[in-house]
């Protein structure tokens, strides 16, 4: 018994030492000078990746994979490599000094609350498009949602603004005083344009709506930074009737064109819009369409292109619509952190609103810009490789984030390869002077 007991105080004893344990050591640290591989652009060719099944041709010289849409189509396999934008926006109901001319106060409320759930609804579930006839396009999620932008140094705003004024309160979209791209209500009304989508809700003329010629229909033009709508009051419909309008002259601020026309994107067929909806009857049984970007009664379609384009123009730095979304990057969300299990590349450029672990045995390779949130930091686990090529990481607002760590064990340790024009950028933990002057190249 006793020497059963000397045997198991010497095993725990060796344990306490770490003699003996399988568990391997394990440090983490920021990255170091040794830790760095760099590579020449010999090893940069044009290469392709398969996004949602389909092969995407890519060139990552000069970093042209940041320029095209095809890279910020959201892969289905990791619905959370793409979060989802929110922008700003702000409503301006504009009536005549008479008065009687738009809603009041509390139906305006109720009718932007209902416009704004219900575009965002489409733009969340998005819908199968009708045309081509029969195609097999896979519906995404369009990767941004509007939400209402108040003044914070004003507790009594709540974004929903009452203006009266004079004749340029009435909105003509045809005739001999057609005035839609008049920008005086913008000028005297709008407010944070700079960081905030305006959108004007104005009457029709009431001239006009007494012409028989003239259309009183629900009618929209997006104007740079605003948007002026028309229609709504009255046609008195719910607000989620306006939708299609709203999403459509957003789509416009986004950088998409008509669809019907020749708009960039392959996967919208030009044709003459024959069909306000789809009926039992040729030739709208296979013609009609439900794009946001035609004209029809649904507008509550996009493609996988326009999705791209969409998003493309969110995320690539310099746009001016980069000033209307909510800076999710000034507050680190480690729910929404993202972990990377297999092998990966992101061309296209990124706004994390987590941390990023690569696993070991996963490789990610970055060809674009990353932005990273406050306080945030990437790590590599032993085993797991990130690729850095013609990548810019930085945070979006020139902030501070943590870096990126190493995770080493007596065996193996993270890898972090780094070629092109490579920029680490706003880290608290740099890359090492040596790591950022690298030298000869392998």
């Amino acid at each position: 018994m006793m020497c059963k007991g000397r045997l198991l105080l010497l095993f725990l004893l060796l344990t306490l030492l770490g003699i003996g344990s399988c568990t391997p050591k394990m440090e983490r640290y920021f990255v170091q000078a040794e830790d760095v591989v760099f590579f020449s652009a010999r090893e940069s060719k044009a290469k392709s990746i398969r996004i949602n099944g389909q092969e995407i041709r890519m060139n990552l010289l000069q970093n042209g994979a940041c320029h095209q849409y095809e890279n910020y189509i959201p892969d289905q396999q990791y619905p959370n490599h793409s979060p989802v934008y929110q922008l700003r926006v702000n409503f301006h109901f504009i009536d005549h000094g008479e008065g009687g001319y738009n809603y009041e106060p509390a139906a305006a409320r109720k009718m932007v609350a209902s416009l704004l759930n219900s575009a965002n609804h489409d733009l969340k579930k998005n819908n199968a498009n009708w045309l081509p006839y029969q195609n097999d396009y896979p519906v995404l999620p369009v990767g941004y949602e509007m939400v209402l932008q108040s003044q914070a140094e004003d507790p009594s705003d709540d974004g929903i603004y009452f203006h009266q004024t004079g004749e340029e309160a009435f909105y003509v979209h045809k005739g001999r005083n057609q005035n839609i791209h008049h920008r005086e209500v913008i000028r005297d009304f709008a407010i944070g344009s700079d960081s905030i989508m305006n959108i004007f809700i104005m009457p029709h003329h009431p001239d006009s709506v007494l012409s028989p010629t003239y259309h009183v229909g629900m009618v929209g033009v997006y104007l740079g930074r605003a948007i002026k709508m028309a229609g709504m009051y009255e046609l008195n419909e719910p607000g989620w009737a306006y939708r299609g309008v709203l999403n459509h002259e957003m789509g416009h601020a986004l950088g998409l064109r008509h669809a019907w026309m020749a708009d960039g994107c392959t996967d919208t067929p030009t044709h003459n819009n024959p069909c306000w909806s789809r009926s039992k009857e040729p030739p709208c049984d296979t013609a009609a369409s439900n794009n946001v970007m035609d004209y029809n009664a649904l507008q509550n379609a996009y493609t996988p292109c326009q999705v791209g384009r969409i998003r493309l123009q969110l995320a690539k730095a310099g746009q001016s619509t980069r000033g209307y979304l909510v800076p999710h990057w000034n507050q680190l969300d480690t729910n929404r952190t993202i972990l990377i299990r297999d092998s990966i590349v992101w061309a296209g450029a990124k706004d994390l609103r987590g941390n990023l672990i690569i696993a070991p045995g996963a490789k990610l390779k970055v060809n674009c810009r990353l932005g990273m949130p406050l306080g945030s930091h990437i790590l590599i686990k032993a085993g797991g490789t990130l690729i850095l090529e013609d990548a810019q990481l930085h945070h979006p607002e020139g902030r501070k984030w943590q870096g990126i760590q190493i995770e080493k064990t007596r065996k193996k340790k993270g890898y972090l390869r780094i070629g092109g024009n490579t920029q680490v950028l706003d880290a608290v933990h740099p890359l090492p002077t040596a790591a950022v002057n690298p030298g000869q190249t392998d």
